[in-house]
């Protein structure tokens, strides 16, 4: 059984004291609207499940050692403007949803992300990024080799979504509502 480590509260301005964590545990960040960094969580190698949500700090940056999601990565109902601290992350064993972010822009941190749901034997919700109404375009996943499950980009504003040129193995591929859609490179 993981552990749950939640972090929230207008209190918490600094996450210095978990900088001794390396992982396994569910680990939730929302609503710490005095909270300066994510700096105290780059020693995470592994976590079960992240999840961020609410008023957290922006851009989301200091998870430059997570290596491994078991379970899934969800980005959600933040005011996050910039999600740029995934640079060591490989592989989410279930889903990365990124929704419903109301000044998300940016999204260029999964520089090494390989694998979402591989592994598992049914297929999983995979990559879902929606309702991100000022996302312009969807770099940062130029490696991503596997999905064993959907692929959902909707309601986003993105001219130009060239992304997924690594991509070998997809359960299932659903763009839908995308705005001035043009391109996507898969």
């Amino acid at each position: 059984m993981n552990s749950t480590l939640e972090i929230t509260g207008s209190d918490i301005t600094s996450l210095e004291g978990l900088s001794q964590l390396s992982g396994g545990a569910i680990l939730y960040i929302h609503d710490v609207p005095n909270l300066l960094s994510y700096a105290g969580l780059n020693n995470l190698t592994s976590l079960y499940s992240l999840r961020i949500s609410g008023q957290v700090p922006s851009p989301i940056f200091g998870f430059s050692s997570l290596q491994h999601i078991e379970s899934s990565l969800t980005i959600t109902n933040s005011d996050v403007s910039s999600i740029q601290g995934f640079v060591a992350l490989a592989d989410v064993g279930y889903t990365v949803q990124i929704t419903s972010n109301q000044y998300l822009t940016d999204i260029s941190a999964f520089n090494f992300l390989f694998s979402i749901g591989a592994g598992q034997d049914v297929p999983t919700d995979g990559l879902i990024i929606s309702n991100n109404p000022m996302l312009e375009s969807v770099p940062g996943f130029e490696v991503l080799h596997t999905i064993n499950g959907a692929i959902n980009v909707s309601n986003t504003l993105c001219p130009i979504c060239i992304f997924l040129t690594a991509l070998q193995v997809a359960a299932g591929l659903q763009l839908l509502e995308i705005k001035f859609f043009k391109t996507l490179i898969i």
